[in-house]
C-alpha cells in the first residue's frame, strides 16, 4: 500500500494543500466519521478531535517537534485524505492529503505500539475505493471491461460475469510467506529482539524450507500463481533476511557461514534468471534487490575467503554482475550500484591461492566498507563509490588494522527506507519482489502472478 499511493517524493512540496479552512476541515472529519466509524472503529475520536482543535499548530509540524505533535499531524491529514474521497469536488484531491500524511508515518512506525497498528489500519482505509467487489472473470483482463463493470456496478446494475470458480491455494500460500517474514522480523529485528542464536536460525529456515516444500502444484495455467523461479526468489529473500543478523556477529559460526554464503550465492543467479526472462520486466526493486544479494555474498567472502569453490565464486558474482547490467540498461541510476560491485568483487574472482594471500588490514578494510553500503540506503551508494578513489584507497591501507572502525553505521540516512519503520538492519532484503510502484502497471501485475 505505501507503494501504491501517490508519495511524498512524487509530489513536489509546491502541490502538496494547505490546510483546509475550519469548516471545510469539520466537513471532511465528520464525514468520515459518518461513513467509516459505524463499521471500522479503528481511530480514538476522542484524541483525534482534540488534536484537530489544535490543527493549526501541529499540521505542519517537523521531524523536531514532539512525537504527539507529529502523530496528530499524521492523523489528521490522513482523515482529510480519506474524507475527500466521500465529499464531492473537493478542495484538494484524497492523494495529495495522503501525501501530506506519509510525511509523519515514519515517527509513528516507530513507536511499535497500538497507535502504529491504528495508523497502519487508516492507510487500509484510505485505499478502499468501493464496498463491494467487481465481479469479474479471471480471465478477463480488459481494464476498459473492468471500468465499464465498476461503472455499472456504482449505477445498480447486475455487472456480474459467468465464471468459473478459480482456486486461491497461491494467495494463501504467498501470504504464509508474509506471516513467516513477520515471524523473523519480530525476533531478530523488532523493539525488543535479542542476539540471535544457532537454534533460532535453524527454526526459521526451518520454517522457509516447509514453506517452499508445500507450495501448490500442477497448478493450471488459467489461475493465478507465482512462478517456480519467484517462489525460489522469494525464499532466498527470507533467507538472507534471517541471515543477516549473524553477519554483524564478531564471531560466525561456520555452518551458518557456509549456508549464508551458498544462499546468497543462490539468489545471485536466480536473480540473472530473473532479469534473462522475456516474460520478466525489470524494476528498481530488482536492481535494489540483486545488489544487496550481491554484496552479502561479498560479506560472506570477506569473512572466509574461501568459504565456496572458486568457481562457484565467479559464477555468482558473474550472476549478479549480468543482472545489475540488465537492470542499468533500463535505469541510468543503477550505473553506481553496478561500478562499485565490480571494483568490491575483483579481489574475489581469482583461483584459491590468490583468495587467501590478501592482507588481514586489506580484508577488514573491505568488511567495514561493505557494512557501510549494508546499513545505508541506496541513495548513498554514488558517495560510497567515490570514495574508493585511488588517493582514498591509499589512505585506508596506510591505516593500522586497531584504526579501522568495525561498528556498523546506524541509523539509516535518506528517505527510501524511512516509511517501513523496523530495524535498518533489515531493510536491504525487507523490499519484496513483488512490490510494485504507483505505476505499476496491468502486464506487470499479470506476468508476477502468472496469469494469462
Amino acid at each position: 500500500m505505501l507503494q501504491g499511493g501517490t508519495s511524498t517524493s512524487e509530489m513536489q512540496a509546491t502541490t502538496l494543500p494547505e490546510l483546509p479552512s475550519r469548516e471545510v476541515g469539520h466537513l471532511l472529519l465528520e464525514t468520515v466519521y459518518l461513513y467509516i466509524q459505524a463499521r471500522y472503529c479503528i481511530v480514538d475520536w476522542v484524541q483525534l478531535r482534540e488534536w484537530h482543535q489544535r490543527r493549526d499548530t501541529i499540521c505542519y509540524s517537523t521531524k523536531d517537534d514532539d512525537l504527539d505533535t507529529q502523530t496528530g499531524a499524521y492523523f489528521i491529514w490522513i482523515i482529510y485524505a480519506i474524507g475527500a474521497g466521500f465529499v464531492s469536488n473537493p478542495e484538494y484531491p484524497p492523494r495529495a492529503y495522503f501525501a501530506r500524511a506519509l510525511k509523519y508515518l515514519h515517527p509513528i512506525l516507530t513507536l511499535q505500539n497500538s497507535t502504529t497498528v491504528q495508523a497502519l489500519l487508516c492507510l487500509c482505509q484510505y485505499h478502499f475505493r468501493t464496498t463491494t467487489p467487481v465481479n469479474v472473470d479471471i480471465d478477463c483482463t480488459d481494464s476498459d471491461k473492468i471500468k465499464d463493470l465498476q461503472f455499472r456496478q456504482r449505477a445498480g446494475e447486475d455487472g456480474s460475469q459467468i465464471g468459473g470458480l478459480t482456486s486461491i491455494s497461491s494467495a494463501l500460500h504467498h501470504l504464509e510467506f508474509y506471516r513467516l517474514k513477520s515471524r523473523i522480523m519480530t525476533r531478530l529485528f523488532g523493539p525488543h529482539a535479542l542476539p540471535p542464536t544457532y537454534e533460532d536460525v535453524q527454526r526459521l529456515l526451518s520454517e522457509l524450507d516447509n514453506w517452499r516444500a508445500t507450495a501448490p502444484q500442477n497448478i493450471p495455467k488459467n489461475l493465478p500463481r507465482q512462478s517456480d523461479t519467484r517462489k525460489q526468489g522469494f525464499y532466498l529473500q527470507a533467507v538472507l533476511l534471517t541471515m543477516r543478523p549473524v553477519l554483524l556477529q564478531q564471531s560466525v559460526d561456520e555452518h551458518l557461514l557456509l549456508l549464508c554464503a551458498e544462499k546468497a550465492a543462490d539468489a545471485c543467479e536466480i536473480g540473472r534468471l530473473l532479469s534473462i526472462s522475456p516474460e520478466t520486466h525489470p524494476s528498481l526493486t530488482d536492481l535494489y534487490q540483486n545488489f544487496y544479494c550481491g554484496i552479502t555474498l561479498l560479506q560472506c567472502l570477506a569473512l572466509q575467503s574461501t568459504i565456496l569453490p572458486a568457481r562457484r565464486i565467479a559464477r555468482a558474482i558473474v550472476a549478479c554482475s549480468s543482472t545489475l547490467s540488465v537492470c542499468t540498461r533500463q535505469f541510468p541510476v543503477g550505473a553506481p550500484f553496478l561500478e562499485i560491485f565490480e571494483k568490491l568483487s575483483d579481489r574475489f574472482l581469482g583461483p584459491h591461492d590468490e583468495l587467501t594471500s590478501h592482507e588481514p588490514s586489506s580484508m577488514l578494510h573491505l568488511r567495514t566498507l561493505l557494512e557501510e553500503i549494508m546499513s545505508n540506503d541506496p541513495s548513498q551508494v554514488s558517495r560510497i563509490l567515490n570514495s574508493l578513489s585511488p588517493d582514498a584507497q591509499t589512505l585506508y591501507e596506510t591505516i593500522p588494522v586497531e584504526g579501522i572502525s568495525t561498528e556498523s553505521h546506524f541509523p539509516m540516512t535518506g528517505e527510501f527506507f524511512s516509511a517501513m519503520g523496523i530495524s535498518d538492519v533489515a531493510m536491504p532484503f525487507d523490499m519484496p519482489f513483488d512490490m510494485l510502484s504507483m505505476n505499476g502497471s496491468q502486464p506487470d501485475m499479470t506476468d508476477l502472478w502468472g496469469v494469462s
